[in-house]
This record gives structure tokens, C-alpha cells and sequence, in this order.
């Protein structure tokens, strides 16, 4: 009959990625993710939602949160 919903708060995944050497290539890339972060504490400390933020992300690092079992059926 009807379906049967997870109810269980969306998880973000927020991936940043700066691949050049030395002087970053996105100088404004760092207080970029710190305000995402910041933005995503309060969300997770109001209820709304949880996150995984991945830096200097890699397919490897991407891949592996996706397959964390920890966040599997989100």
C-alpha cells in the first residue's frame, strides 16, 4: 500500500578540492569551506541536518565517505 519513508535528517557531502602546488589556485578556497562549515555546524546544531566535509578531496577521499558504513542508508 502507501510507502514507508526514512525520516532520518539529509546528510551533506561537501567536497574541496585546490590541486595547485604552492600558491593556491582558489586563494579564497580555505575561508570558502570554513563558511560552508560554519553554516553546516549551526544547521547540525539546530537539528536539521549532519555532514561530512572532505578537503584537498580526491576520487579516493570521495569514494571512501561514500563508503563509510557509518553513513551507509542515508
Amino acid at each position: 500500500m502507501g510507502q514507508t519513508y526514512n525520516m532520518s535528517k539529509p546528510l551533506i557531502i561537501a567536497a574541496f578540492a585546490d590541486f595547485r602546488q604552492g600558491d593556491a589556485f582558489l586563494p579564497a578556497l580555505k575561508k570558502e569551506v570554513e563558511a560552508v562549515e560554519n553554516a553546516l555546524k549551526k544547521a547540525k546544531s539546530d537539528g536539521i541536518c549532519s555532514y561530512e566535509i572532505i578537503r584537498d578531496a580526491t576520487r579516493e577521499k570521495v569514494e571512501a565517505v561514500f563508503q563509510d558504513a557509518a553513513l551507509l542508508n542515508r
